[in-house]
């Protein structure tokens, strides 16, 4: 169960990233983006060990 919270809020995260790439120069959206990638990478991870 705490997994999926977990999941959630990484993907709440690299929303938010996702968000603030759109608002910034092209360096720092690279930035954003990876760690969008990260959070979302993150929360697979944790979906993945909750399936059954």
């Amino acid at each position: 169960m705490f997994d999926q919270i977990d999941a959630a809020y990484y993907r709440m995260r690299a929303d938010e990233e996702r968000e603030k790439a759109t608002d910034t120069d092209a360096r720092e959206a690279i930035r954003h983006r990876t760690r969008a990638a990260l959070f979302e990478k993150r929360a697979k991870v944790l979906l993945s060990s909750t399936a059954p």
